[in-house]
C-alpha cells in the first residue's frame, strides 16, 4: 500500500487548496444514520455516488472529494487517522455509520468490515447479486479508530468496493440493462443495505431512529424531504 503523503488534515491543508484541489461536502439528514465517502471525487473514484445512492434523501451524506486533475492520491488519509472536522461533526451528530472505501482489483467484490453485528445476514442477501460479497482479512475495518468505529462498537458498517465493481455499479445505473436478468445495480445494493438495517432488532439503540421506517428495502420519512448540501 502505498504511504500517505500527510499524516492529519491539518498538513494536508496547509499545501492544498479547498475547492480547487479538494471539497468538503455535507447533506443533512433526518434518520440519525450517516454515511461517508473520505476518499470521494477522484481519489477513490465511484465512492462518492455509491454513497450518495446508500444514503438517498433520509441519511446524512459526507463526501472529502478530490477534485485535482491528477494526483488525487496525496490527498488520501487513512482511515484511522481522517480528522477533517466537517467528519468529526457528522460523526458525533449520528448514531450509525457507513463508511464507503475503495480498493483495487479486477474482479467485482464487495469486502464488508465494521463491527456492526449483523454483517452475516447482510452479506448472505447480497450474495444473490450476480458479484461476490466477501469479509476480507484485510479489509475487517476493525481498528478502533476506523471511522466506522468511531461511535463504539456495533454502531459502523465499511463497504470496500474493488475498482472494477465501482466501474460497473456507476455505469448501470439504476436498473439492471432491458433484456437481461442481471442483478447488484447500484440501486441493489443501496436498497438491500437499508432493508438489513431497517431488519435489526429494535432493542439495538441506534435502531431507535426517530421519523424513519425502512423495511424491506422501501424508505418512508416524514419531514422536510431530501436536504441539501452545505
Amino acid at each position: 500500500m502505498t504511504p500517505d503523503r500527510y499524516s492529519n488534515f491539518a498538513t494536508l491543508s496547509r499545501d492544498q487548496r479547498a475547492g480547487l484541489d479538494f471539497a468538503v461536502r455535507v447533506r443533512r439528514g433526518s434518520s440519525g444514520i450517516a454515511v461517508l465517502a473520505p476518499h470521494g471525487g477522484r481519489i477513490e473514484p465511484g465512492t462518492s455516488e455509491i454513497a450518495r445512492a446508500l444514503a438517498g434523501g433520509d441519511h446524512t451524506l459526507y463526501e472529502f472529494a478530490g477534485l485535482k486533475p491528477a494526483g488525487n492520491f496525496a490527498l488520501h488519509l487513512r482511515s484511522e487517522r481522517f480528522d477533517e472536522p466537517r467528519a468529526l461533526e457528522v460523526i458525533a451528530g449520528s448514531r450509525f455509520l457507513i463508511v464507503v472505501h475503495g480498493c483495487t482489483g479486477t474482479e467485482e467484490i464487495l469486502q464488508v468490515g465494521g463491527s456492526f453485528p449483523f454483517k452475516q445476514e447482510l452479506i448472505q442477501t447480497l450474495t444473490g447479486f450476480d458479484w461476490a460479497v466477501e469479509k476480507h482479512p484485510r479489509f475487517r475495518g476493525h481498528h478502533p479508530n476506523n471511522l466506522c468505529n468511531r461511535l463504539g462498537p456495533g454502531r459502523g458498517l465499511q463497504l470496500e468496493v474493488s475498482a472494477a465493481l465501482r466501474r460497473r455499479l456507476t455505469r448501470d445505473g439504476t436498473s439492471a440493462a432491458p433484456g437481461t436478468d442481471r442483478s447488484g445495480s447500484l440501486a441493489d445494493l443501496a436498497a438491500a443495505v437499508n432493508g438489513c438495517l431497517g431488519r435489526a432488532p429494535r432493542a439495538n439503540p441506534w435502531c431507535r431512529l426517530p421519523a424513519l421506517c425502512i423495511h424491506e428495502g422501501h424508505q418512508e420519512h416524514e419531514g422536510n424531504g431530501p436536504g441539501k448540501f452545505l
